[in-house]
């Protein structure tokens, strides 16, 4: 989500009203909701959104009669980044403090993790986002991922949970 001119823009992902789509916020974001679609009511709260706080670094929603969370972290512009980091056809070592894998980008929307050891599945979806000047790569089954940078062969990335954590992907030949 960005907040411009009084408004709420938001984009999505393959999971969530696809990427291609920046919607726009039906009413001025100093209200107590964000409401997207033109049709919305207390029965039928689809892109409807009450704001249930706001922190400096923060904002935390929910979906009327609904109790789950969604916080939205805000990103400091220097995590935007204008490197192209290629992904497609390329395997990686996935690691940060607590997690190690490898991870093989086989096409431009599928991906295989040696750690998946489940013969029904053994692709997975990503897809990755230009917002604003975020790069953001969304893996299925996972949190977003802000990729930071690119030294070398090496791809920092990092994600937004109670504390920050950071992740690199090395390109292993």
């Amino acid at each position: 989500m960005t907040f411009e001119k009084n408004k709420v823009f938001a984009q999505g992902s393959f999971r969530d009203f696809g990427t291609d789509q920046m919607r726009e916020s039906k009413r001025n974001f100093f209200s107590d909701n964000i409401v997207f679609n033109d049709e919305y009511s207390e029965d039928n709260p689809l892109e409807y959104y009450e704001i249930v706080k706001v922190n400096a670094d923060s904002l935390v929603v929910k979906i009327p009669n609904n109790d789950f969370l969604h916080i939205y972290r805000k990103l400091s512009e220097k995590f935007k980044n204008n490197q192209k980091a290629e992904l497609v056809g390329k395997t990686f070592s996935w690691k940060n403090d607590i997690f190690q894998d490898t991870i093989y980008f086989e096409t431009d929307s599928t991906f295989m993790r040696k750690s998946n050891k489940n013969p029904k599945f053994k692709t997975s979806r990503w897809e990755r986002i230009n917002h604003k000047g975020f790069d953001i790569l969304f893996l299925d089954g996972d949190v977003p991922y802000l990729i930071e940078n690119k030294k070398n062969k090496t791809i920092e990335l990092r994600t937004f949970h109670k504390t920050e954590l950071k992740h690199t992907m090395t390109e292993l030949e």
